[in-house]
C-alpha cells in the first residue's frame, strides 16, 4: 500500500525535534548528554538500509521510495547538524564511491553461525555472509 508523506510525517521521522525527559527536565547533566544523540546511530542505521534498497527500488510508489523521497525533502530536519553534524553526508558520500564489499571467508576459522558474523561485523568490515564449507 502506498504510503503518503502526510503518513510519513506523522510516523515519527522528525525525531530530534521531539522533547525528550532530558530535554524538559533542562539536561541536568548538561547538553552533550541529551538522549537524542543516542538515537543518531540508530537513525543513520535505518537511513542506510534505506539507501540500500534505494537502488534497487522497481516501484516509485513503494513504500520504501515514498520514505526516501520524502527524506530527501525533509533531511535538515530529520538529520539535524546539531545532533549529525556531518554523518549523513559522509553516509551518502561512502555509499556513493563504489563502496566496496569484502566478501570474507577467513572469518570460518573464528567461529560459526552468528558468532562468525558477530566477530567479522565487530571489525569494521562490511561483510556478505557465505557458506562455503
Amino acid at each position: 500500500s502506498k504510503v503518503s508523506p502526510d503518513v510519513a510525517d506523522n510516523n515519527g521521522f522528525f525525531v530530534q525535534e521531539g522533547t525528550f525527559t532530558c530535554c524538559q527536565r533542562e539536561h541536568p547533566d548538561g547538553k552533550a548528554n541529551c538522549d537524542k544523540y543516542k538515537c543518531v546511530d540508530t537513525q543513520l542505521g535505518l537511513y542506510n538500509i534505506l539507501l540500500e534498497r534505494e537502488g534497487t527500488l522497481d516501484n516509485d510508489e513503494s513504500q520504501s521510495a515514498v520514505h526516501y523521497y520524502f527524506i530527501c525533502q525533509h533531511k535538515n530536519r530529520i538529520f539535524p547538524k546539531e545532533f549529525f553534524d556531518d554523518l549523513v553526508e559522509t553516509l551518502e558520500r561512502d555509499r556513493s564511491s563504489d563502496m566496496q564489499v569484502v566478501l570474507v571467508t577467513t572469518c570460518k576459522s573464528v567461529g560459526s553461525g552468528s558468532e562468525n558474523r558477530a566477530s567479522c561485523a565487530s571489525s569494521g568490515v562490511q561483510t556478505v555472509s557465505s557458506d562455503i564449507s
